[in-house]
């Protein structure tokens, strides 16, 4: 399997396969090989903690790129979601029940106890953070949100039910609704203040808000220049996003500001902006407003298996077919 990369790389987050130059590295504006395995996981990046792919799982061990954390804390960071807060959500399963599990929340990475323990009905399988929140993935193809109250398009949900308030996971009924038509959602993703959902029908469902927020955040990112989202026309309801005239969707990931997809026919689309070449396609063009192809091309003999994204990088994961 390989792993290409393309984005921001002011610590070297993108090196993944090379030791920390001593000069100051520069950002990639195309999809770059930087890693080569006979297995990766999907690679997980996080500016906050300059990490980035903040832990790729290489034949079986952590391969760290830039200022990671320390060792201990690898584990953590790959399985769980963490808002720009400092927040940090781990799935945990549950050993007296297979029809449920926990939601474990920590204020901070170093907290040492949770300050919220919620149990999950059906499970959740996947979990991803948004600036001020979390997203869920149940079994069934539903989803779930919870987060501040005070930035309520990103929750997808009326949060003024009294059994269901905003620092509680509820339903988002909308994508409910698409689950119960025999299309359950099978991918969750987020990043700056945007949700995505992707259903097994292939399509993507988006809901949030087109400017960053302005919710308190832990000290690194605080220094960070916010920016709008790639796209514009957003609310608390989740719209289906086209992608070249309606094509189906294996895979979508959200940066803070851009957003990549894998379609059906293994094409590459991005949206967004590229101030640090996050997109892939060069430094010509600084922000794209609708979803454009990115001339990739898998070697022989591979094919595109994934995507991902960090705040302000991309990644394509291809493999043997």
């Amino acid at each position: 399997m390989d792993l290409f990369a393309t984005g921001f790389n002011a610590w070297n987050q993108l090196s993944v396969a090379q030791k920390i130059l001593p000069h100051e590295p520069h950002d990639l504006f195309a999809f770059t090989k930087v890693l080569s395995a006979s297995a990766i996981e999907r690679p997980v990046s996080r500016l906050t903690y300059t990490i980035g792919p903040a832990a790729v799982r290489q034949d079986g061990r952590f391969v760290v790129a830039g200022l990671g954390p320390e060792p201990q804390h690898l584990e953590l960071l790959y399985t769980s979601a963490e808002a720009a807060s400092g927040q940090i959500l781990t799935i945990v399963q549950d050993q007296d029940s297979h029809d449920s599990n926990k939601l474990v929340k920590h204020s901070s990475l170093s907290s040492p106890e949770p300050d919220a323990i919620f149990t999950c009905t059906p499970p959740a399988t996947q979990i991803a953070a948004f600036s001020t929140g979390f997203v869920i993935l149940h079994t069934n193809g539903t989803v779930s949100t919870f987060g501040d109250s005070r930035f309520e398009a990103c929750l997808g949900r009326d949060i003024h039910t009294p059994n269901r308030p905003p620092e509680v996971p509820g339903p988002v009924p909308d994508l409910h609704e698409i689950a119960s038509a025999n299309d359950p959602v099978k991918c969750v993703t987020a990043g700056g203040s945007v949700v995505a959902a992707l259903t097994t029908s292939g399509s993507v469902y988006v809901w949030g808000s087109s400017t960053s927020s302005t919710a308190p955040k832990a000290s690194d990112s605080s220094r960070r220049h916010r920016r709008g989202h790639a796209f514009e026309q957003l609310s608390g309801i989740p719209n289906y996003t086209e992608i070249d005239n309606g094509k189906d969707v294996e895979d979508v990931a959200l940066g803070e500001s851009h957003a990549i997809a894998l379609t059906a026919d293994g094409l590459i689309y991005v949206i967004g902006e590229n101030n640090n070449g996050q997109l892939g396609i060069g430094n010509a063009i600084e922000r794209t407003e609708t979803w454009i192809n990115v001339p990739f091309k898998a070697a022989k003999g591979s094919k595109i298996v994934g995507v991902a994204a960090g705040p302000r990088a991309s990644f394509i994961l291809t493999g043997k077919i």
